[in-house]
């Protein structure tokens, strides 16, 4: 999960309480209980956990890919649940979610992957596309933006 915002004082990234039951007739799971996290300005989180523990889940709660049962989401004080059609595009635009199958184009580059769906926005700015690539390199490592951009193409998996 990597965010980035200008300096408010508030938490960019704020999961409050936040619970998912998954019903099937008389079958209830119950993936998320509570759950609660801050990602303040410049900070990366990785989630890890057992295989069934709910990190895609949580993942897919704080997207809203996935409507949690319980709780909010709220990015830059923005309740994401109060969101849909342009405004939730527009929201989910300021955040970056790997998946465990992050489904990345194998014909193309760590910077092209990366710049990708910034490029998908009507009239974008390639000069603001290549500062977002150069940041992402940097949050996950200081990695210089030319060896992202040389990096191989990406291998089946």
């Amino acid at each position: 999960m990597f965010a980035q915002r200008k300096g408010t004082g508030k938490a960019l990234i704020d999961i409050q309480n936040l619970t998912k039951v998954f019903a099937d007739g008389s079958a209830r799971v119950v993936a998320l209980e509570d759950v609660s996290l801050r990602v303040e300005n410049g900070e990366v989180f990785g989630i890890i956990g057992m295989s069934g523990a709910g990190k895609s889940t949580l993942l897919r709660c704080q997207s809203v890919l996935e409507k949690p049962t319980r709780g909010r989401v709220l990015l830059d004080g923005e309740d994401l649940a109060a969101l849909s059609g342009e405004a939730l595009r527009r929201a989910r635009r300021k955040m970056g979610v790997v998946f465990q199958g992050y489904n990345l184009l194998m014909q193309k580059t760590v910077a092209e992957n990366v710049a990708f769906p910034l490029k998908l926005e009507k009239g974008y700015d390639r000069q603001a596309v290549a500062a977002r690539v150069q940041e992402a390199g940097y949050a996950i490592g200081n990695v210089d933006a030319t060896i992202v951009a040389q990096a191989p193409k990406c291998a089946p998996h």
